[in-house]
C-alpha cells in the first residue's frame, strides 16, 4: 500500500512538474522584464501541483501505523486497497496538470499582458482538476477507518481492493481530460486574453460536465465499501 500511494504519486509528481519549469524558463528566456511575475506565477502553481504528494505522505503514514497490527490477508488487502485508491488517483489529475501548467506558463512568455487572465483562470482550472484527487483520498480514508471480521473469506479483503481500485481508475481519463481542456483555453487566452471570459466560461462548464465521471467513481466505489 505505500509502494503503491508513494511511488506512484511521487513519480509522477516529480516527472508532470518539470513541465511547467522548462515552460517558465523558456517564457523568462522571451520576456526577461517580466521575469519576476512569471517566477511567482510558477511557484504558487507548483506549490499547488504538490497537494497530491502530500496527501499521499499521511496515507502512507496511516499505513505504517495500520500495518502493525494488520494479522490477516483481508486487512493486507484492505492497506493495499488504500494505497492504490490514492495512487491510482493522482496519475490522471497529476498529468491534467502539467500539461496545463506547461501552456499557462508557455502563454506569459508569448504575451505579459495576459497575465491577470492566465493567473485567475489557472486558480480555476486547477481546483477543478485536482478535485478528482480529493475524492480518491475520501476513498483512501474510508478504507483506512474501515474494519474487517474475522472469517476465512478472502472476499472482505477483495471488496476493500476493488473499491480502491475503481476509484484509482476512474480518476485517470478524466484528470487527462479536464488538463486537455484547461491547456487548449490557456493557448487561446495568451494569444488573445480579450477571450478570456467566454473561454473561461465555457472550459469551466465542460470541466464540470467531465468531472461528473470522478463522483460515478466514487459512489461506485462507496456502494462496493457498503457491501461490506
Amino acid at each position: 500500500g505505500i509502494l503503491a500511494v508513494m511511488g506512484i504519486t511521487g513519480s509522477v509528481v516529480a516527472y508532470m512538474s518539470s513541465y511547467p519549469i522548462q515552460a517558465s524558463i523558456e517564457s523568462i528566456s522571451r520576456q526577461p522584464f517580466f521575469s519576476k511575475k512569471i517566477q511567482i506565477f510558477t511557484i504558487i502553481m507548483q506549490s499547488i501541483m504538490q497537494t497530491p504528494i502530500i496527501m499521499a505522505f499521511l496515507i502512507a503514514l496511516t499505513i505504517k501505523t495500520q500495518c502493525l497490527n494488520s494479522t490477516s490477508y483481508n486487512d493486507s488487502l484492505r492497506l493495499i486497497g488504500a494505497g492504490l485508491a490514492l495512487g491510482l488517483g493522482s496519475i490522471g489529475p497529476t498529468i491534467g496538470l502539467g500539461l496545463f501548467l506547461q501552456q499557462a506558463c508557455t502563454s506569459l512568455g508569448i504575451n505579459r499582458f495576459s497575465y491577470s487572465k492566465i493567473f485567475s483562470f489557472s486558480f480555476i482550472s486547477e481546483a477543478m482538476i485536482g478535485a478528482s484527487v480529493i475524492f480518491s483520498l475520501l476513498i483512501s480514508l474510508f478504507i483506512l477507518n474501515s474494519s474487517i471480521s474475522e472469517t476465512d473469506s478472502l472476499l472482505p479483503g477483495i471488496t476493500f481492493l476493488a473499491a480502491g481500485i475503481c476509484m484509482g481508475l476512474g480518476t485517470i481519463g478524466v484528470g487527462l481530460g479536464l488538463g486537455k481542456i484547461a491547456q487548449k483555453a490557456a493557448h487561446v487566452i495568451g494569444i488573445n486574453p480579450g477571450l478570456h471570459s467566454d473561454l473561461s466560461k465555457t472550459s469551466i462548464v465542460a470541466q464540470a460536465l467531465i468531472e461528473a465521471q470522478t463522483i460515478y467513481a466514487f459512489i461506485i466505489a462507496l456502494k462496493i465499501l457498503r457491501t461490506m
